[in-house]
């Protein structure tokens, strides 16, 4: 399906926005399959949704807990056509692979998620509905003029993010980076920043734009990145008609514009 450009020009003016604030009926089973399945078992008429909230523009909670956000708007539309009602699980983004594939806890992962070739063998995804960039952002005052800067410094990065085995392989102009310090969310990774205590945060475009912009004169964005990626819904690969009924909700609500509504609420009309 076709997918939005990626946030290189991501709208300011979306600022102003965020201040107002059948379940599939399983296949007749043996009692030894039932047996042996009950861990895989989808409760009644309800698919749970991991995610997590502080992850701006996809999802997050205003002043009064609500949870909102572009995947939030996306999926709520997504699963009102599918007719299958849904809630939502916060996740401890380390630990996600094991409450989708091991303890099945949740169903799937909508929540800003990076496809990657090492996800794909993990997990089955949905078309792609998103494109992104691994940003790297510094402080307005930062020595750090160009990626081959990043040579011995300490990089700040979300724990469980995609770019971790990205910036590991990378050596800049004087050698390779010192070290990854992860933070169990990107909020924090930017405070200890500013803190002096990294020296660069790589993070996903959509969520950085948004901390730089609500924080002025405080941050820089670097002109070259760690690479373009797209967001896709994560699933067990076993779960294909879940997969293809997500699929085409997706194909639906891009094709009769709800997506593209969807998107210029969250990122305005021009992007």
């Amino acid at each position: 399906m076709n997918k939005h450009w990626s946030f290189t020009a991501f709208a300011f003016c979306v600022l102003a926005t965020f201040s107002l604030f059948g379940c599939f009926q399983p296949k007749q089973q043996t009692a030894a399959q039932q047996a042996a399945s009950t861990a895989t078992a989808q409760p009644s008429n309800r698919i749970i949704i991991g995610h997590e909230d502080t992850f701006p523009p996809m999802e997050f909670r205003t002043p009064l807990g609500e949870l909102v956000g572009y995947d939030i708007d996306l999926a709520q539309e997504a699963f009102k056509r599918m007719g299958v009602e849904f809630e939502y699980k916060l996740l401890d983004w380390s630990k996600k692979d094991d409450a989708l594939l091991r303890d099945k806890t949740i169903d799937m992962i909508w929540s800003g998620l990076n496809i990657t070739e090492e996800r794909r063998q993990l997990y089955g995804f949905s078309e792609p509905y998103l494109d992104n960039r691994q940003i790297i952002v510094v402080t307005v005052d930062s020595p750090i003029r160009a990626k081959a800067d990043l040579s011995n410094k300490v990089v700040g990065i979300q724990n469980g993010a995609s770019t971790v085995p990205v910036i590991e392989r990378y050596s800049g102009s004087a050698g390779p980076v010192a070290k990854i310090q992860p933070f169990p969310e990107a909020t924090q990774a930017m405070t200890a920043m500013l803190e002096h205590k990294v020296d660069a945060v790589v993070m996903d475009e959509t969520q950085g734009r948004y901390y730089i912009s609500r924080s002025p004169g405080k941050f820089r964005l670097l002109t070259e990145d760690f690479g373009t990626s797209e967001f896709g819904v994560a699933m067990r690969k076993e779960d294909t008609e879940l997969i293809r009924k997500v699929n085409q909700a997706l194909a639906d609500m891009q094709a009769d514009g709800t997506e593209r509504r969807i998107y210029n609420k969250w990122f305005g009309e021009n992007q």
